[in-house]
């Protein structure tokens, strides 16, 4: 997976602060930069990684760099009105890990994905459908969102639904 260019691009964006630390204090780290990685020694950045892992690391500092552009192409202001409506369907009734904690180990420790106290899990947490979160749905982080179902913020959502269903059971749900 850590060689698929895609997979980068599902890393939340910058300004969602994804990242706290062990006392539950956000982090400003953008996962979209090598700097982030190589700071925490993730993937080709570990501590033991030498001259073998430069090809690793020039694809990472690639992959990361097409993610931040995609992530820029979905908040760029929107110039001409779209030509047909745009949904966007969700879930908002599970708990989703919307952050990690970094930094509790030496270099190379990964990110910690999951609670280990209530204090934690409502840190970590948010609502969502399992997989993505409501406030990732309704681009919470750019700017004009907000939290109805009509907030996105991507101009070109022209309503958000929520239901009640899990993130790969949302079609069979029937409020859809």
């Amino acid at each position: 997976v850590s060689r698929m260019p895609s997979i980068y691009q599902l890393l939340p964006p910058a300004g969602t602060r994804p990242l706290v630390d062990a006392a539950g204090k956000p982090l400003d780290h953008d996962l979209h930069d090598p700097a982030t990685w190589e700071r925490f020694g993730w993937g080709p950045f570990a501590p033991k990684s030498d001259d073998r892992t430069a090809p690793e690391r020039a694809f990472l500092v690639a992959a990361l760099e097409r993610a931040r552009e995609f992530h820029a192409a979905l908040a760029r202001e929107v110039h001409t009105p779209c030509p047909v409506a745009v949904h966007a369907l969700g879930g908002d009734c599970l708990l989703t890990l919307a952050r990690a904690v970094a930094g509790e180990g030496p270099p190379g420790t990964p990110p910690r994905l999951e609670a280990r106290t209530r204090r934690e899990q409502d840190i970590l947490y948010e609502a969502g459908d399992g997989r993505v979160t409501r406030a990732s749905l309704l681009a919470a982080h750019l700017p004009g969102a907000d939290d109805s179902d009509t907030g996105s913020g991507m101009p070109e959502v022209e309503r958000c639904f929520f239901g009640g269903a899990d993130h790969h059971g949302l079609y069979a749900d029937p409020s859809f």
